[in-house]
């Protein structure tokens, strides 16, 4: 939402994606819920079935 796409992504000079650069830190930007990720969704149901 907000707190994601202004403080952490923004271009405000205070964002975290900002604050990393100007350290040297490479940042790219992934602005979806872990749900939407592929490799997350396997990690879920991995343990899903483990504690099932």
């Amino acid at each position: 939402g907000d707190h994601a796409n202004n403080d952490m992504a923004g271009e405000d000079e205070e964002s975290w994606k900002n604050v990393l650069e100007k350290k040297g830190f490479k940042v790219d930007l992934y602005l979806k819920g872990l749900g939407a990720n592929r490799e997350f969704q396997k990690i879920y149901r991995d343990h899903i079935k483990e504690e099932i």
